[in-house]
């Protein structure tokens, strides 16, 4: 005889939050949360390797020129954005009307989980603080090794050869994470068009850039003078500043809106 299975019973000690990620993985099953394992155990492991290298012998890890930061940081940035990928319940980050029609004929449901949390009691607000919770574990795991690669410059003089690859390294992972935000969180707006073409635009950018710094071919570019010269402080309050202006934006825009408008997701 099959097992019947039970409703889930309704926990009151339980966040808004913690609700909602409890019925998404109980829509999606549990091989995200082994895939989400697994990309961040590597993301944890690329960058522990980093930034224990440059603890024991900064020296020597630099001196492996730019394609060594290139392919340990941007690596472990693409690991943790599948993470958010793979648990944010928004829809904007998504594919074409056409396709998610035909998917939603053939599976006979929803694609988009949004849709389904529309028809549960659940508030639309707390979707986007159920995200934001993943996006800012993303954020914590890669920007914390670029502010300590850059204290890690300033408070060595002799590493200042290598400010420029950590310059680069900087700006390059945060602006990158910066955009994703913008996107996947609705403040640029609805517009499907306009959001693939930048989500399109930022990966191939940031894609072409990362496989060439692997290569060597920005070498003499990193080592410029200038961009050493902004290591240190000056991209630590790039990222700190950056920081701050996603979580105001966050919690006094996005989910201020949120929290006041229809579970409707209109496009602009």
């Amino acid at each position: 005889m099959a097992k019947v299975k039970e409703q889930v019973k309704y926990n009151p000690k339980w966040s808004e939050v913690k609700r909602v990620d409890a019925a998404r993985l109980a829509i999606v099953g549990n091989a995200n949360i082994v895939l989400s394992i697994i990309f961040t155990a590597f993301a944890l492991l690329m960058i522990g390797v980093m930034i224990i290298s440059v603890i024991l012998n900064p020296k020597a890890f630099f001196e492996d020129d730019f394609n060594g930061i290139a392919s340990i940081a941007f690596s472990g940035t693409f690991m943790t954005l599948a993470v958010f990928a793979l648990n944010s319940t928004l829809p904007f980050f998504r594919m074409s009307k056409g396709l998610d029609a035909k998917q939603e004929a053939m599976l006979g449901g929803c694609v988009n989980i949004s849709k389904t949390f529309a028809h549960m009691p659940i508030k639309k607000v707390s979707l986007f603080k159920q995200s934001f919770r993943y996006y800012s574990l993303m954020l914590f795991i890669t920007t914390l090794p670029c502010i300590m690669l850059n204290i890690i410059i300033m408070l060595n003089p002799e590493l200042h050869f290598a400010g420029g690859m950590v310059t680069v390294a900087t700006i390059a992972i945060f602006t990158f994470e910066f955009i994703m935000y913008f996107a996947n969180f609705g403040v640029l707006g609805k517009n499907e068009r306009l959001l693939k073409l930048l989500v399109k635009c930022s990966f191939v950018v940031y894609y072409v850039f990362w496989m060439a710094a692997m290569w060597g071919f920005f070498d003499s570019f990193v080592m410029a003078e200038p961009l050493c010269a902004l290591a240190g402080i000056p991209c630590i309050c790039f990222v700190v500043i950056g920081l701050a202006a996603i979580i105001i934006i966050e919690k006094l825009y996005v989910e201020k809106h949120a929290g006041v408008t229809s579970w409707h997701f209109k496009e602009a």
